[in-house]
């Protein structure tokens, strides 16, 4: 790598930078280009690769889809996948109502889908399990996606205290008992009928 130190003049007051630039070589089409030391600096901390553009970054990223050699162990997706991001949902209500660390793991919370044949016990829905730990790739069936509900809302999330049921339906359930909203159901029911 070359280094070569360029100057800058900020147009908006009298203020001059001074920063180190190196030649590098781009990672996708092998044209060399500068790049500021600290960019080049923090990019190697963190483990990327060098890119002239962002088409060239592009084209990197179309290469390597379906291909888990570039994640990290442990990255894949597995049979609990689905369920971490209903974990990390559990870890944040835990910690934003003050209870202890919650006493389930993956495993609890996949026997507990099986056990409710992945249905949801208040609409009889067949529910939607998130693709992996970012939720949903897409925003249809909303109202089916599963959603982890406490039983006894006041209290924490524990095996004994949780099932899945449909969004739709843990929206209600914020606020009201399963007997109240099988009633408002019922009333809409009747209504429309």
């Amino acid at each position: 790598m070359q280094y070569r130190q360029v100057h800058y003049y900020n147009t908006n007051s009298s203020t001059h930078i001074k920063c180190m630039k190196m030649q590098i070589m781009c990672g996708a089409c092998g044209v060399s280009f500068d790049r500021e030391q600290k960019e080049i600096a923090r990019s190697k901390k963190l483990g990327r690769k060098f890119y002239c553009s962002n088409s060239c970054q592009a084209k990197f990223a179309n290469n390597s889809k379906g291909n888990i050699s570039n994640l990290r162990m442990g990255r894949e997706l597995d049979e609990y996948s689905s369920f971490r991001y209903c974990m990390k949902n559990i870890r944040k209500r835990h910690k934003e109502h003050g209870f202890a660390e919650p006493d389930l793991d993956l495993k609890d919370l996949k026997d507990i889908w099986i056990s409710q044949n992945g249905i949801c016990p208040l609409t009889g829905w067949l529910l939607i399990l998130p693709d992996a730990v970012n939720g949903w790739k897409t925003k249809t069936q909303i109202s089916k996606r599963a959603s982890v509900d406490r039983i006894i809302s006041g209290e924490p999330y524990t095996k004994t205290n949780i099932r899945f049921i449909s969004y739709m339906a843990n929206l209600c359930r914020n606020e009201f008992l399963d007997e109240d909203v099988i009633e408002f159901c019922k009333a809409v029911s009747k209504q429309y009928t």
